[in-house]
């Protein structure tokens, strides 16, 4: 495949503004993570969710409901799986309603899981036992014996009130931290006490306040966010794929790309990490077909039609089937995987659908690039905005900060 940089003039002026704009690209992005309330999802890694819900007297059957439905939306956010996230929820009044509850390893699938939480009803009960909720959360839910090594965990306690022994409660949630538990506090009304909820987070960040079960919707981005943000570890190693199709763009578009690529390498990235490559089309070997390869009229009509269909699946299907990503190809074991796939077209994003998929599932992270900047979305992958200056410096921006990357549903 020939290729042919030019560095004049121009590109150099671009390399300037990048620089002037990728400030103001990091405040863009930063305000802009949770804009859109319904588009927002977290799955860059695995881990442990242990869900500790308050189920007293106190709370009405059909406030309970709204819980239950907060915590299905919320969870719709996560990839949820075997392998990814993992979730379990123990349900509590004045005793454990395990009946209620289930473990780690009980559903593996997102749609499992959410179906089984819409199945637990309101239990009732005179009296709070906040405290053995952690408890049973930590030890026979999140428990060493349980959980995978090395992956993060959370627990998240739901309440509308304070627990009749509140100093329980604080020794179960501060034991809980000790073992390497995230911890989060939810407080539902004003029957329920900041240091209540204090003693459980261990930390004002991960408390969360709302007024009703009614507006628990509201704070749904917020806590994936954060959520999101205290479990990800920053990589030391990514391998990076800029992925693209010059049959498709054309050689306007395809000056774009390059232009792209040369904005959003990372200034001394030997130094930090990362590594780079791209695939594209495999020319000159799609070039055409000689005399001898049409015998008859119709074989001639059947290799023009090859010309009608979008190349870039194809150049997709190919870094996924040859293992762009292994050893064998330079990557490395430990590396983070990136995929920046340039796409102009609605029409382009739905045939690269099953590709993408297969993609994510081999936990390489996606992001599409735009010449167009027309807003093409693709679910699970993040899509950078603005010109090709703006969209560099995004690109850069998500590269350096891996924990700030939210992705589309």
């Amino acid at each position: 495949m020939m290729w042919l940089l030019v560095f004049g003039l121009a590109l150099t002026q671009q390399v300037t503004l990048a620089s002037k704009y990728f400030q103001e690209s990091l405040i863009h992005v930063k305000r802009n993570t949770l804009a859109d309330n319904n588009n927002i999802i977290c799955d860059h890694q695995a881990f442990e969710l242990g869900i500790v819900l308050d189920s007293s007297a106190s709370i009405l059957p059909e406030d309970f409901t709204k819980g239950i439905k907060f915590l299905q939306d919320f969870l719709k956010r996560f990839d949820i799986g075997i392998d990814k996230v993992r979730v379990a929820i123990v349900v509590y009044s004045n005793n454990l309603h395990l009946e209620k509850s289930f473990n780690l390893s009980a559903y593996i699938t997102k749609d499992a899981v959410i179906g089984a939480i819409g199945n637990i009803t309101h239990a009732s009960g005179g009296y709070t036992r906040t405290w053995d909720g952690i408890s049973y959360m930590r030890s026979s839910q999140l428990g060493h014996q349980w959980v995978r090594p090395r992956v993060p965990k959370i627990g998240m306690v739901i309440t509308d009130g304070n627990s009749q022994e509140g100093r329980k409660t604080k020794s179960q949630a501060s034991i809980a931290r000790e073992n390497g538990i995230i911890m989060f506090a939810l407080g539902v009304g004003d029957m329920v006490g900041q240091t209540e909820l204090f003693n459980i987070a261990g930390d004002n960040s991960r408390i969360f306040r709302v007024e009703s079960y009614s507006n628990l919707t509201s704070i749904i981005n917020t806590l994936t966010n954060k959520t999101c943000v205290v479990t990800c570890t920053k990589p030391n190693l990514t391998d990076v794929y800029y992925v693209f199709s010059q049959s498709d763009l054309g050689l306007d578009k395809t000056r774009w790309v390059t232009d792209f690529i040369s904005l959003s390498i990372v200034n001394n990235y030997e130094n930090k990490g990362f590594k780079y490559d791209l695939r594209s089309d495999q020319c000159p070997n799609e070039s055409g077909f000689w005399l001898d390869a049409n015998k008859r009229e119709q074989d001639f009509r059947n290799n023009l039609k090859s010309y009608n269909v979008p190349k870039l699946p194809v150049v997709i299907q190919h870094l996924r089937s040859e293992a762009g990503y292994s050893e064998a190809k330079g990557g490395r074991r430990n590396a983070t995987k990136v995929a920046i796939m340039v796409v102009d077209s609605n029409t382009t994003a739905e045939l690269v659908l099953t590709e993408v998929n297969l993609l994510l599932h081999q936990n390489v992270t996606v992001f599409v690039a735009d010449p167009t900047n027309s807003g093409i979305t693709i679910r699970g992958t993040t899509t950078l905005k603005g010109n090709v200056t703006e969209q560099s410096s995004q690109l850069v921006y998500y590269l350096l900060n891996p924990c700030k990357v939210l992705k589309s549903m």
